[in-house]
């Protein structure tokens, strides 16, 4: 599973996830959440499924830092069987500015954060996603 979030124990998955993003270039800000649709979506079903939680929405949030940098970060809302909502996020490291654009740096700069609103996974991605063992 690729994730540069920092909320899991897994140093492995952040240290491969970390070499990706490293790879990474975006020419406009708006394909930054193109890269984490995937990894979101298993979140989201994992959460469902192993907590016996419904998804009602999230956000994916991308924040200038300073002028070496930005975070990736995402906030997604459940609620349990009891019907409590409750919210799980996480948040990157400081990602390298350079990986963009200097129209995306200039973008991001400017507005200094930038939000996109995250629905469920669509019924193709539920069908064909195996749930990933959770400790």
């Amino acid at each position: 599973m690729f994730s540069l979030f920092s909320n899991s124990n897994d140093d492995d998955e952040k240290k491969s996830a970390e070499d990706m993003a490293k790879r990474i270039f975006f020419q406009k800000v708006d394909e930054i959440p193109e890269q984490y649709f995937d990894t979101i979506n298993e979140k989201i079903l994992n959460e469902e499924f192993y907590n016996i939680s419904h998804f009602l929405g999230g956000e994916f949030l991308i924040e200038y830092v300073d002028t070496k940098g930005y975070i990736c970060a995402y906030k997604l809302y459940f609620q349990d069987k009891n019907n409590n909502a409750y919210e799980v996020e996480s948040k990157s490291k400081s990602l390298d500015l350079t990986r963009l654009s200097a129209d995306a740096q200039k973008d991001l700069a400017e507005k200094k954060q930038i939000k996109y609103d995250i629905s469920e996974p669509d019924e193709k991605f539920r069908k064909n996603y195996k749930l990933v063992k959770q400790d």
